[in-house]
């Protein structure tokens, strides 16, 4: 089973791990706290959340005020290989961190009074891919491209009602 924890400075050793995993796989924006802006999100009323199996941290997704809503899946990552459900879904339900963190996040969202949820996703990338293939079940509607951080990305609005609609038909691996 799988355990969310939603304050990452109670778990230094295992963060420090995964930043370790992050840096060899390449993946820049999760090498260190800094990159992932942990100091940064409580002044946009943003939180991170890590995603672990066994007391190792084998995801992490974030939340943060953006525009008139949130944006999800901020500093979105996750080690591959290390999730429970191995086989292949339609609608990107074999992500851990998207099936098991995004919950959290709109949970967070509405202590302040939002529905409005975005995702952002590198332009090009594998993340991007998968995202224009669930904006095809209207799950996610592209709203534009945009330079965010530097960054040539794509806003996707996120539709929580089909989001839910679809999550209540698999098996979560949360406890």
């Amino acid at each position: 089973m799988l355990t969310v924890i939603s304050n990452l400075s109670t778990i230094p050793e295992q963060m420090d791990v995964f930043y370790s995993k992050c840096k060899d796989l390449g993946y820049s924006n999760n090498v260190s706290a800094k990159r992932m802006k942990l100091d940064w999100l409580p002044s946009v009323c943003g939180n991170m959340w890590a995603l672990m199996n066994n007391d190792v941290v084998i995801g992490t997704g974030g939340c943060h005020a953006f525009e008139d809503g949130f944006r999800i899946q901020f500093r979105g990552c996750e080690i591959p290989g290390t999730d429970v459900k191995k086989s292949l879904a339609r609608g990107h339900w074999n992500s851990s961190t998207f099936r098991e963190l995004i919950p959290y996040q709109i949970k967070w969202a509405e202590t302040f009074g939002s529905d409005v949820l975005y995702i952002t996703t590198n332009i090009g990338t594998k993340n991007h891919r998968a995202m224009q293939l669930i904006a095809k079940q209207n799950m996610l509607t592209f709203v534009r491209n945009d330079s965010i951080f530097n960054t040539d990305q794509t806003v996707w609005k996120f539709n929580s009602k089909k989001y839910f609609n679809v999550r209540s038909k698999i098996q979560t691996y949360v406890v």
